[in-house]
């Protein structure tokens, strides 16, 4: 059993106690009780230490405020009774808290009541002085709902009229941004100024820095304007004269412009007291009125001494308004007569299709015409008229060009006339020309036919002799003498050579014989000869560049030929100290591709150029550059089978470029 839980108790319920005033009652009543339940128990309550021990009472607990709770025995001597007395030291805690909450109570209650009358004596006399109060703001309430609804109308209007002036003020200032026009007012006391944002503007001034006074505004004119400004300023501030003035000024950012400065004047009792006026820009009207001065000029110079005859014409009534002096020389009339006709009297056509086609001039829906024009001594001349309406002057008129065609027309009838008797002839030597055609046609084939034969036939007795020669060159090994083994030598190479020069021939009869049109893929086919080539380009140590070819409608094991014998004579044909570098490009035309080969290699003089496309045409010895001759006769060919051209650019010791064309419908 735990024997420190009712001291505790009895500790808390003593603790408690302190909060109650009539203390002794509570503490009398407490000690009465438990002595009365535990009657083997006796306690006693001593405030001061100095009674203490006391034999009597010899377990003793402190309490925080009223000395000590003294028991008779210890509580292991009755622990029976320990569960009795905590059950009553629990009911007495209750109760003592009870009778402490009602003491607490009864000291605020008291407290309030206290309270409650005073401040219910305060209310009272404040609620009598509200009241009066109440009833003055009630009566200001009214008076001011009055004058709120008064403001509020007031208010309401200003509004209205602040947004419509801001209206104004910004419908203002678009306007003058526009129009690029600025206001200005400067005190003819002070010479202070006041400008509208479009006024800083045209001079270029930050509207941050305001607007300066009047001699230092007279500044930014042009030196040739500025007097005329400085007079005009005065007079309007000495006489009272407005003024409207046409001046050149020079903004701070240094550009020239012209103003269209306009003033009035304010006066107070026959005095001026300030000016007033706007400031316009009105540079572009200046550079148009520039413009159309030195346009007129250079028209009239013109006019006046052009060869071809010029009439201006009134389009509403048909005269003549002005003429140069070839018109006059070619109607043979003077200055003054040809301005008192009218086109009416010159042109043979009745006056209602004249203004037809006066009408359709003026509409621009027509320039040109063929008429036919009266002159002075009676001939009809055959003109060709090139008409269109200009401004001049701030009038619409005319302007007709007149070109005397009679010649022409009279060498047109006799071209006609020839023409008709050349059709004849050329009918006629057209069937003549198709006749010799189809002669040469069958010679052609019959010529390809026989280099066909001739080239096939001939590789036999070449095979033959290239054998035996290779059976001499075994059998003899040893036995022939220097000259003996140099002639079988020959014998052989000539073979060799005469073997390829038979097949060159071959191939050259039989391109495009049995090949069909198909779209070919240039990139694929170079890609292909470069394949082939591997060896020779390592070899020579060659750089090749391609850009991006076309496809092209043609012949594709041709097209291969093509590139791979212009490729071979790039790297063959190289400078001895110089490593190949071949370009090959394509570039479209109007209706054709145009390739290009460039190569840096040893080039082509000039004279030899069309040389190189002959069949077995050399420009070289054979023991420096090998081959046939017959490489480029094969290229020639194979681009006039496809309808294209092909010629060799070249400077000699610098590189050659080898272009042929393809057109795109062949």
């Amino acid at each position: 059993m735990n024997m420190d839980r009712p001291l505790h108790d009895l500790f808390l319920l003593t603790t408690s106690m302190s909060q109650l005033k009539n203390k002794e009652e509570v503490i009398g009543l407490f000690t009465e009780g438990i002595n009365t339940i535990f009657p083997l128990w006796k306690i006693n309550w001593h405030t001061e230490e100095v009674s203490l021990p006391d034999p009597n009472f010899p377990v003793c607990t402190r309490t925080q405020t009223y000395g000590f709770i003294c028991f008779s025995k210890t509580l292991e001597q009755d622990q029976e009774s320990f569960a009795l007395l905590q059950n009553a030291t629990q009911m007495l805690a209750i109760l003592l808290e009870k009778l402490v909450m009602e003491s607490l109570l009864n000291d605020q209650k008291n407290h309030l009541k206290t309270l409650v009358d005073e401040k219910t004596s305060e209310l009272a006399a404040l609620n009598e002085e509200y009241e009066m109060i109440n009833e003055e703001l009630t009566e200001g309430n009214a008076n001011l709902r009055e004058i709120n609804e008064q403001l509020a109308a007031e208010i309401k209007v200003r509004q209205q009229a602040e947004d419509e002036l801001q209206k104004n003020r910004v419908l203002l200032c678009e306007t003058e941004r526009m129009a690029k026009i600025g206001g200005w007012e400067f005190d003819v006391n002070t010479f202070q100024q006041t400008w509208t944002e479009e006024t800083f503007h045209i001079l270029e001034i930050d509207t941050s820095q305001g607007a300066p006074v009047v001699p230092q505004g007279l500044q930014l004119f042009a030196p040739g304007s500025r007097a005329k400004a400085e007079l005009a300023v005065q007079r309007a501030i000495q006489f009272g004269e407005p003024y409207d003035e046409e001046l050149e000024i020079i903004t701070t950012k240094g550009n020239h412009r012209w103003v269209r400065a306009m003033a009035k004047i304010n006066r107070e009792k026959g005095v001026t007291v300030s000016v007033s006026g706007t400031f316009q820009d009105i540079t572009e009207q200046k550079q148009m009125e520039e413009d159309l001065k030195q346009s007129e000029e250079r028209y009239k110079s013109f006019f006046e001494r052009n060869e071809s005859v010029m009439l201006l014409i009134h389009p509403e009534n048909g005269d003549i308004v002005d003429a140069n002096p070839s018109a006059c020389k070619f109607y043979g009339m003077d200055y003054t007569e040809i301005c008192r006709t009218s086109i009416f009297s010159i042109n043979i056509l009745p006056r209602e299709e004249v203004i037809k086609e006066m009408q359709r001039v003026r509409n621009e829906k027509h320039k040109q015409f063929h008429f036919k024009h009266h002159v002075a001594n009676g001939e009809i001349r055959d003109v060709e008229v090139y008409s269109t309406p200009i401004t001049f002057s701030g009038t619409t008129l005319l302007y007709s060009i007149i070109h005397d065609i009679t010649d022409r027309k009279i060498i047109e009838n006799k071209l006609i006339n020839l023409n008709e008797t050349l059709e004849v002839h050329v009918a006629e030597r057209t069937r003549e020309l198709e006749t010799i055609n189809k002669e040469l046609s069958f010679h052609l084939r019959e010529i390809e036919q026989f280099t066909f034969i001739a080239s096939h036939d001939l590789q036999e007795p070449l095979l033959t002799i290239s054998n035996f020669t290779q059976i001499l060159k075994d059998e003899y090994a040893g036995k022939l003498d220097e000259v003996g083994n140099k002639s079988i030598e020959f014998i052989s190479k000539s073979a060799d050579r005469m073997s390829n020069l038979v097949k060159g021939l071959l191939l050259y009869s039989l391109l495009g014989e049995e090949s069909l049109i198909t779209p070919v893929d240039c990139n694929m086919a170079v890609n292909d000869v470069l394949a082939d080539l591997d060896s020779s380009i390592r070899k020579s140590n060659a750089t090749i560049t391609i850009s991006e070819l076309p496809t092209v409608n043609g012949f594709d094991s041709e097209l291969r030929i093509l590139f791979q014998n212009l490729l071979m004579n790039a790297i063959k044909f190289h400078r001895k100290d110089v490593f190949p570098e071949v370009k090959i490009s394509a570039e479209r035309n109007s209706d054709e591709w145009t390739f290009s080969v460039e190569d840096n290699g040893i080039g082509i003089e000039e004279k030899d150029k069309e040389k190189v496309f002959i069949i077995f045409k050399r420009l070289h010895n054979r023991d420096e550059y090998g081959g046939t001759g017959i490489g480029l006769a094969h290229c020639k060919k194979i681009v006039e089978l496809h309808g294209g051209k092909i010629w060799v650019e070249s400077v000699k010791d610098k590189g050659s470029i080898f272009n042929f064309t393809i057109p795109f419908n062949h």
